[in-house]
């Protein structure tokens, strides 16, 4: 819907087939004034055929809106950026469990002997 003037609005239809064509329109338009709804009816009218069409299309090719970028595009950036985060997870976590394995896994198991030198001989060897 597109509004060329204060008191003119465009409506342009999209994949419709030719028995559209025969079929008459009525517009209808609600206003809320003062908690009171306005309705106001169109006259009823038949679709014209597509000489703005081409025209249109081609004013659209040529200016592409940021928003007309394939949905595809989209996904796959969206599925880079989860597998980037889930990387980054499951380094944080492997490095989390590596860290506690080290500092509690090796003080547990083990035993303190306390070494002595060992003592002189009394009588040395010859």
């Amino acid at each position: 819907m597109l509004q060329e003037n204060p008191q003119k609005w465009l409506f342009i239809m999209l994949n419709i087939g030719p028995e559209a064509m025969t079929v008459k329109y009525e517009c209808e338009f609600t206003v809320n004034e003062d908690d009171i709804d306005k309705t106001r009816k169109g006259t009823p009218s038949e679709l014209l055929p597509s000489t703005f069409n081409a025209l249109h299309e081609v004013a659209c090719l040529a200016q592409p809106s940021p928003s007309s970028r394939p949905p595809s595009l989209e996904i796959f950036w969206i599925a880079i950026g989860l597998l980037a985060l889930m990387f980054l997870y499951s380094c944080v976590i492997t490095s989390f469990y590596i860290r506690l394995r080290c500092s509690n896994g090796e003080a547990g198991n083990t035993t303190y002997v306390e070494m002595r030198k060992a003592p002189r001989p009394r009588n040395p060897p010859l």
